[in-house]
């Protein structure tokens, strides 16, 4: 019978109780599900399916990430750089405060798009009123002069007559950048890493944090290379061929260019370990700062982008539909009547 696989809230909240377990000195069998007792039924029912598995003699990697995606690969990964460097802790740690941090992101995100959403529902309300309730008044004005309605303004008239899909047109176009930014933002490039800077970035410094912890282990730089690749989500044919990218001095696919440039130089013999494994921490907290920062001037930009957007739908349609209509008419009203012989 297959096992339930674990989503990524019970992967969290496991990886944290496994963490404080591990920092006391406590074993993981037996006391996980004694730890989430008091936990939400969901998190208790997981702890003891990791618990069952950890005593029918799976390890942890398998007994918390077993299933095949991209998201378990990296967990795992993390869970056997962590064991081997004999820093678990740090290693689960560091992989859950990465998601964390992409979570709130993503709650700031989607507080500062309110604003934009409720520009683009009144805007359409506004125009969607205006166009309904003055474009008749063109018909009505040209009706006084006993003139027949120009074609430009039988155009206009069509458009009153098809609001409806007048106004999807204009959604459509209001939310395209938006949508199109989030499906580049949520792609995977062609080794697996995530297209968008700040995730990217978050998971850089994952990976350099785990080699720094495996260096200060003293483990090789082919196992080390190896798992920092599969830590980046490369795919397992990719990651096996990271140690020779590392000898020919070529950047290692998921891992920051400082990083792969630091463990080359180490592999070339012009920096100790031991300096290698200090600059590595540094550029992990540098990485983790300046995807921070990005994070906070997206949640300011890509709504001025909405916002600007709107502003520049919002003015073409009153130019075409209200401003330069009235001007027309206007200009063939006051136009002299044409003399017939």
């Amino acid at each position: 019978m297959p096992q339930p696989q674990l989503n990524l809230a019970q992967q969290l909240a496991l990886c944290q109780q496994i963490a404080s377990l591990v920092r006391a000195k406590l074993p993981i069998s037996g006391e996980l599900s004694r730890a989430t007792k008091q936990a939400s039924r969901s998190i208790s029912e997981s702890a003891q399916s990791v618990d069952e598995r950890i005593t029918q003699g799976q390890s942890l990697a398998d007994a918390i990430a077993g299933d095949p995606s991209r998201d378990s690969r990296i967990l795992a990964a993390c869970i056997e750089s962590g064991e081997k460097a004999g820093q678990l802790d740090k290693a689960l740690e560091s992989w859950t405060e990465m998601h964390l941090a992409n979570a709130k992101s993503s709650r700031e995100l989607r507080t500062a798009m309110l604003y934009p959403t409720i520009l683009i529902a009144v805007t359409l309300l506004s125009l969607g009123y205006v166009a309904w309730r003055l474009i008749p008044e063109y018909r009505n004005t040209y009706a006084l002069f006993s003139q027949d309605l120009p074609d430009w303004l039988e155009a206009i008239v069509q458009v009153r007559e098809h609001v409806g899909p007048f106004m999807g047109i204009l959604l459509l176009l209001a939310v395209l950048p938006l949508a199109f930014w989030y499906w580049k933002r949520r792609r995977l490039d062609r080794h697996g890493i995530p297209c968008d800077a700040v995730r990217r970035m978050r998971l850089q410094a994952l990976t350099t944090e785990l080699a720094s912890h495996m260096l200060e282990a003293g483990m090789p730089l082919t196992e080390l290379t190896l798992l920092c690749s599969r830590a980046a989500g490369v795919p397992p044919s990719e990651a096996q061929a990271a140690f020779g990218l590392l000898g020919r001095q070529s950047p290692i696919p998921g891992l920051a260019k400082e990083t792969s440039l630091l463990l080359a130089t180490l592999h070339c013999g012009l920096l100790t370990p031991q300096q290698t494994t200090r600059q590595l921490a540094a550029v992990a907290a540098s990485l983790r700062q300046n995807a921070g920062l990005m994070a906070s001037r997206q949640a300011h930009w890509v709504p001025m982008l909405v916002a600007l957007v709107v502003g520049v739908l919002t003015i073409l349609t009153y130019v075409f539909l209200i401003y330069l209509p009235w001007i027309l008419l206007l200009r063939q009203i006051s136009a002299p009547p044409s003399l017939s012989y």
